[in-house]
């Protein structure tokens, strides 16, 4: 879970207007094991396109690909949304919801995302 806490924390104060370095810094040098979270922090570090990340998410069993689908696509509705870019972060939050994915938090904060940018 560490990866990921490192990804919120990223994204949390990026999105609130703080200073991201040290988190950048951080996750410059964090090297997870997990193939996902990786792809995540390589695309936040400009070193990976969003095709990666979803390659990344791979999974042969289809119910754990449909989980690291909801977490991906979230984050890079997220990075859509701190790059500016409302169009491409509404796509993202709507495909994290066709992952059909309900019990991640990253569903329900999808959810949120699009009524926020809908309004």
């Amino acid at each position: 879970m560490r990866d990921y806490a490192l990804i919120w924390k990223y994204v949390s104060e990026a999105r609130a207007g703080g200073r991201t370095g040290k988190s950048l810094a951080r996750l410059k040098v964090f090297k997870s094991p997990n193939i996902l979270p990786s792809a995540l922090i390589k695309m936040i570090l400009d070193d990976a396109k969003p095709a990666d990340v979803i390659a990344a998410a791979a999974d042969p069993d289809t119910r754990h690909q449909r989980e690291n689908e909801c977490i991906a696509y979230f984050f890079m509705g997220q990075l859509s949304l701190i790059n500016g870019d409302t169009k491409a972060a509404a796509e993202y939050f709507q495909k994290t919801l066709a992952t059909g994915v309900t019990n991640f938090r990253q569903y329900t904060a999808a959810r949120v995302e699009l009524e926020r940018i809908q309004k």
